[in-house]
Protein backbone atom coordinates (compact mmCIF):
# COMPACT_ATOMS: atom_id res chain seq x y z
CA UNK A 1 0.00 0.00 0.00
CA UNK A 2 1.29 3.46 -0.96
CA UNK A 3 -0.20 6.84 -0.14
CA UNK A 4 1.04 10.31 -1.02
CA UNK A 5 -0.97 13.51 -0.68
CA UNK A 6 -4.27 12.80 -2.46
CA UNK A 7 -2.98 9.67 -4.22
CA UNK A 8 -3.25 6.11 -2.98
CA UNK A 9 -2.27 2.73 -4.44
CA UNK A 10 -3.19 -0.66 -3.03
CA UNK A 11 -2.27 -3.93 -4.63
CA UNK A 12 -1.38 -7.57 -4.43
CA UNK A 13 1.10 -9.52 -6.56
CA UNK A 14 2.19 -13.11 -6.85
CA UNK A 15 4.50 -15.31 -8.87
CA UNK A 16 4.68 -19.02 -9.55
CA UNK A 17 7.73 -20.76 -11.03
CA UNK A 18 7.34 -24.25 -12.44
CA UNK A 19 10.09 -26.42 -13.96
CA UNK A 20 8.56 -29.71 -15.16
CA UNK A 21 11.84 -30.80 -16.79
CA UNK A 22 15.39 -29.49 -16.99
CA UNK A 23 14.63 -28.05 -20.41
CA UNK A 24 11.27 -26.39 -19.71
CA UNK A 25 10.80 -23.36 -17.44
CA UNK A 26 7.44 -21.68 -16.81
CA UNK A 27 6.85 -18.48 -14.86
CA UNK A 28 3.42 -16.97 -14.12
CA UNK A 29 2.90 -13.51 -12.58
CA UNK A 30 -0.34 -11.85 -11.48
CA UNK A 31 -1.01 -8.33 -10.17
CA UNK A 32 -4.13 -6.67 -8.81
CA UNK A 33 -3.94 -2.91 -8.26
CA UNK A 34 -6.39 -0.27 -7.04
CA UNK A 35 -5.37 3.33 -7.72
CA UNK A 36 -6.88 6.58 -6.52
CA UNK A 37 -5.53 9.84 -7.91
CA UNK A 38 -7.35 12.70 -6.26
CA UNK A 39 -8.54 15.80 -8.02
CA UNK A 40 -5.46 17.76 -9.20
CA UNK A 41 -5.20 21.51 -9.49
CA UNK A 42 -5.82 23.14 -12.85
CA UNK A 43 -5.13 26.43 -14.57
CA UNK A 44 -7.95 28.38 -16.21
CA UNK A 45 -6.85 30.45 -19.20
CA UNK A 46 -8.48 33.84 -19.53
CA UNK A 47 -10.17 33.92 -22.90
CA UNK A 48 -9.06 37.01 -24.74
CA UNK A 49 -10.61 35.66 -27.93
CA UNK A 50 -14.20 34.46 -27.61
CA UNK A 51 -14.97 33.66 -31.24
CA UNK A 52 -15.60 30.07 -32.27
CA UNK A 53 -12.38 29.92 -34.29
CA UNK A 54 -10.30 31.96 -31.87
CA UNK A 55 -7.09 30.56 -30.44
CA UNK A 56 -6.16 31.43 -26.87
CA UNK A 57 -2.53 31.08 -25.85
CA UNK A 58 -0.84 30.94 -22.48
CA UNK A 59 2.64 32.41 -22.08
CA UNK A 60 4.98 33.42 -19.29
CA UNK A 61 4.07 37.09 -19.65
CA UNK A 62 0.37 36.52 -18.92
CA UNK A 63 0.68 33.63 -16.45
CA UNK A 64 -1.00 34.33 -13.10
CA UNK A 65 -0.48 32.06 -10.09
CA UNK A 66 -3.80 33.22 -8.69
CA UNK A 67 -5.55 31.30 -11.45
CA UNK A 68 -4.22 27.95 -10.26
CA UNK A 69 -6.70 26.02 -8.21
CA UNK A 70 -9.97 24.16 -7.94
CA UNK A 71 -13.33 25.57 -7.00
CA UNK A 72 -16.02 23.02 -6.32
CA UNK A 73 -18.78 22.40 -3.84
CA UNK A 74 -18.73 18.61 -4.10
CA UNK A 75 -15.73 16.24 -3.81
CA UNK A 76 -15.24 15.04 -7.39
CA UNK A 77 -13.30 11.79 -7.40
CA UNK A 78 -10.48 12.62 -9.77
CA UNK A 79 -9.25 9.36 -11.29
CA UNK A 80 -9.92 5.88 -9.94
CA UNK A 81 -8.99 2.59 -11.56
CA UNK A 82 -8.84 -1.13 -10.88
CA UNK A 83 -6.09 -2.92 -12.80
CA UNK A 84 -5.51 -6.64 -13.31
CA UNK A 85 -2.32 -7.79 -15.04
CA UNK A 86 -1.03 -11.23 -15.85
CA UNK A 87 2.13 -12.47 -17.57
CA UNK A 88 3.06 -16.03 -18.57
CA UNK A 89 6.62 -16.83 -19.72
CA UNK A 90 7.68 -20.17 -21.20
CA UNK A 91 11.24 -21.19 -22.13
CA UNK A 92 11.96 -24.51 -23.80
CA UNK A 93 15.30 -25.93 -24.93
CA UNK A 94 14.32 -27.96 -27.97
CA UNK A 95 17.84 -29.25 -28.62
CA UNK A 96 21.47 -28.26 -28.17
CA UNK A 97 21.05 -25.62 -30.91
CA UNK A 98 17.35 -24.69 -30.94
CA UNK A 99 15.29 -23.00 -28.22
CA UNK A 100 11.74 -21.66 -28.00
CA UNK A 101 10.34 -18.87 -25.83
CA UNK A 102 6.89 -17.32 -25.52
CA UNK A 103 5.37 -14.48 -23.51
CA UNK A 104 1.63 -13.99 -22.99
CA UNK A 105 0.34 -10.77 -21.43
CA UNK A 106 -3.07 -9.60 -20.22
CA UNK A 107 -3.98 -6.15 -18.89
CA UNK A 108 -7.47 -5.03 -17.87
CA UNK A 109 -8.43 -1.63 -16.49
CA UNK A 110 -11.79 -0.42 -15.16
CA UNK A 111 -11.76 3.26 -14.30
CA UNK A 112 -13.58 6.48 -13.61
CA UNK A 113 -12.42 10.03 -14.32
CA UNK A 114 -14.28 12.98 -12.84
CA UNK A 115 -12.77 16.49 -12.81
CA UNK A 116 -14.01 20.03 -12.31
CA UNK A 117 -11.58 22.79 -13.40
CA UNK A 118 -12.81 26.30 -12.73
CA UNK A 119 -12.35 29.26 -10.42
CA UNK A 120 -15.96 30.03 -9.68
CA UNK A 121 -17.05 29.83 -6.03
CA UNK A 122 -20.18 27.92 -7.00
CA UNK A 123 -20.98 25.13 -9.42
CA UNK A 124 -24.17 26.72 -10.76
CA UNK A 125 -23.51 29.74 -12.99
CA UNK A 126 -25.96 32.43 -13.96
CA UNK A 127 -26.38 31.62 -17.62
CA UNK A 128 -27.55 34.05 -20.28
CA UNK A 129 -30.84 32.80 -21.80
CA UNK A 130 -30.51 31.74 -25.43
CA UNK A 131 -33.75 29.89 -26.01
CA UNK A 132 -36.08 27.44 -24.25
CA UNK A 133 -34.00 25.73 -21.60
CA UNK A 134 -30.69 26.77 -23.24
CA UNK A 135 -28.13 29.25 -21.91
CA UNK A 136 -25.07 30.81 -23.50
CA UNK A 137 -21.83 29.41 -22.12
CA UNK A 138 -19.68 32.51 -21.74
CA UNK A 139 -16.12 32.76 -20.29
CA UNK A 140 -16.18 32.30 -16.51
CA UNK A 141 -19.92 31.59 -16.65
CA UNK A 142 -20.35 27.92 -17.52
CA UNK A 143 -18.67 25.31 -15.35
CA UNK A 144 -17.28 22.35 -17.28
CA UNK A 145 -17.33 18.89 -15.68
CA UNK A 146 -15.05 16.27 -17.24
CA UNK A 147 -16.71 12.95 -16.39
CA UNK A 148 -16.39 9.51 -18.01
CA UNK A 149 -16.02 5.79 -17.35
CA UNK A 150 -13.35 3.75 -19.11
CA UNK A 151 -12.77 0.06 -19.77
CA UNK A 152 -9.54 -1.22 -21.31
CA UNK A 153 -8.61 -4.77 -22.21
CA UNK A 154 -5.22 -5.64 -23.73
CA UNK A 155 -3.90 -9.03 -24.83
CA UNK A 156 -0.48 -9.75 -26.29
CA UNK A 157 1.34 -12.86 -27.45
CA UNK A 158 4.92 -13.17 -28.64
CA UNK A 159 6.81 -16.31 -29.64
CA UNK A 160 10.44 -16.77 -30.75
CA UNK A 161 12.62 -19.59 -32.01
CA UNK A 162 16.40 -19.27 -31.74
CA UNK A 163 19.24 -21.18 -33.35
CA UNK A 164 22.68 -21.05 -31.71
CA UNK A 165 25.03 -24.04 -31.77
CA UNK A 166 27.93 -22.08 -30.37
CA UNK A 167 29.37 -21.31 -33.80
CA UNK A 168 29.61 -18.14 -35.83
CA UNK A 169 25.98 -18.17 -37.00
CA UNK A 170 22.95 -17.27 -34.87
CA UNK A 171 19.37 -17.04 -36.17
CA UNK A 172 16.11 -15.88 -34.57
CA UNK A 173 12.58 -15.58 -35.94
CA UNK A 174 9.21 -15.04 -34.35
CA UNK A 175 5.80 -13.42 -34.33
CA UNK A 176 3.80 -10.96 -32.23
CA UNK A 177 0.07 -10.32 -31.80
CA UNK A 178 -1.58 -7.48 -29.86
CA UNK A 179 -5.27 -6.78 -29.35
CA UNK A 180 -6.69 -3.78 -27.49
CA UNK A 181 -10.33 -2.96 -26.82
CA UNK A 182 -11.06 0.46 -25.33
CA UNK A 183 -14.50 1.68 -24.30
CA UNK A 184 -15.37 5.09 -22.91
CA UNK A 185 -18.75 6.28 -21.69
CA UNK A 186 -18.91 10.06 -21.41
CA UNK A 187 -21.00 12.28 -19.16
CA UNK A 188 -19.14 15.52 -19.94
CA UNK A 189 -21.30 18.57 -19.34
CA UNK A 190 -21.37 22.31 -18.75
CA UNK A 191 -23.41 23.11 -15.65
CA UNK A 192 -26.20 25.51 -16.49
CA UNK A 193 -25.92 25.20 -20.26
CA UNK A 194 -29.33 23.56 -20.15
CA UNK A 195 -31.95 23.80 -17.45
CA UNK A 196 -31.56 20.11 -16.57
CA UNK A 197 -27.72 20.03 -16.50
CA UNK A 198 -26.46 19.96 -12.93
CA UNK A 199 -23.30 19.14 -10.99
CA UNK A 200 -23.91 15.35 -11.03
CA UNK A 201 -24.61 12.77 -13.75
CA UNK A 202 -28.32 12.90 -13.05
CA UNK A 203 -30.31 13.55 -16.24
CA UNK A 204 -27.15 13.31 -18.40
CA UNK A 205 -27.37 10.97 -21.38
CA UNK A 206 -24.37 8.58 -21.48
CA UNK A 207 -22.45 8.58 -24.79
CA UNK A 208 -20.43 5.50 -25.78
CA UNK A 209 -17.11 5.64 -27.61
CA UNK A 210 -15.01 2.66 -28.66
CA UNK A 211 -11.65 1.98 -30.28
CA UNK A 212 -10.29 -1.45 -31.19
CA UNK A 213 -6.66 -1.90 -32.20
CA UNK A 214 -4.94 -5.04 -33.47
CA UNK A 215 -1.28 -5.42 -34.38
CA UNK A 216 0.31 -8.40 -36.12
CA UNK A 217 4.07 -8.69 -36.62
CA UNK A 218 6.63 -11.15 -37.89
CA UNK A 219 10.34 -10.60 -37.39
CA UNK A 220 13.70 -12.26 -37.74
CA UNK A 221 17.41 -11.67 -37.39
CA UNK A 222 20.67 -13.25 -38.46
CA UNK A 223 24.03 -12.70 -36.77
CA UNK A 224 27.35 -13.90 -38.16
CA UNK A 225 30.82 -13.48 -36.66
CA UNK A 226 33.04 -12.37 -39.53
CA UNK A 227 36.03 -12.36 -37.19
CA UNK A 228 36.53 -12.59 -33.45
CA UNK A 229 36.09 -8.80 -33.31
CA UNK A 230 33.46 -8.11 -36.00
CA UNK A 231 29.84 -9.35 -36.11
CA UNK A 232 27.42 -8.67 -38.96
CA UNK A 233 23.72 -8.37 -38.07
CA UNK A 234 20.67 -8.28 -40.38
CA UNK A 235 17.18 -7.77 -38.97
CA UNK A 236 13.74 -7.19 -40.44
CA UNK A 237 10.29 -6.66 -38.94
CA UNK A 238 6.92 -6.44 -40.67
CA UNK A 239 3.97 -4.79 -38.85
CA UNK A 240 0.31 -4.66 -39.77
CA UNK A 241 -1.96 -2.50 -37.60
CA UNK A 242 -5.70 -1.98 -37.82
CA UNK A 243 -7.65 0.61 -35.83
CA UNK A 244 -11.45 0.77 -35.71
CA UNK A 245 -13.15 3.76 -34.06
CA UNK A 246 -16.80 4.31 -33.19
CA UNK A 247 -18.44 7.42 -31.78
CA UNK A 248 -21.81 9.20 -31.55
CA UNK A 249 -22.56 12.68 -32.88
CA UNK A 250 -23.21 14.67 -29.73
CA UNK A 251 -22.57 18.24 -28.56
CA UNK A 252 -21.45 18.38 -24.93
CA UNK A 253 -22.15 22.10 -24.61
CA UNK A 254 -25.83 21.93 -25.46
CA UNK A 255 -26.39 18.24 -24.62
CA UNK A 256 -27.95 17.70 -28.03
CA UNK A 257 -27.53 14.98 -30.62
CA UNK A 258 -27.89 11.21 -30.57
CA UNK A 259 -26.04 8.96 -28.11
CA UNK A 260 -26.20 6.18 -30.70
CA UNK A 261 -23.08 5.29 -32.69
CA UNK A 262 -23.19 7.35 -35.88
CA UNK A 263 -19.51 7.40 -36.84
CA UNK A 264 -17.44 4.35 -37.76
CA UNK A 265 -13.95 4.61 -39.13
CA UNK A 266 -11.17 2.15 -39.94
CA UNK A 267 -7.48 2.80 -40.56
CA UNK A 268 -4.80 0.31 -41.56
CA UNK A 269 -1.04 0.70 -41.42
CA UNK A 270 1.72 -1.49 -42.81
CA UNK A 271 5.44 -1.08 -42.27
CA UNK A 272 8.67 -2.96 -42.97
CA UNK A 273 11.68 -2.06 -40.83
CA UNK A 274 15.02 -3.53 -41.93
CA UNK A 275 18.29 -3.02 -40.06
CA UNK A 276 21.88 -3.86 -40.92
CA UNK A 277 24.87 -3.40 -38.64
CA UNK A 278 28.52 -4.24 -38.16
CA UNK A 279 29.68 -4.42 -34.57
Amino acid sequence: NLKHANEATRGHAGQVDYTPTEKIKIKAQLQYIEQENGHPAGYVIQRGITTVNGVNRLGRSIFQESRIGISTVIPYKGAESTITRGVLNVEWELSDAFSFSATTGLNQNDGLNEFDFDLRPQNTPAGVPAGPGVFNCLPLVCVGIFDYDIWLNQFSQEARVRYDNGGALRVMFGGYYFDEAYKQTEYNRFVGSRAFVGITRDNIVPRPYRQDTTTESVFGSVEYDLTEQITATAEVRYNHEKIIGQAPTFVDLTQTGSPAITFRGTSKFNSVNPRFALN
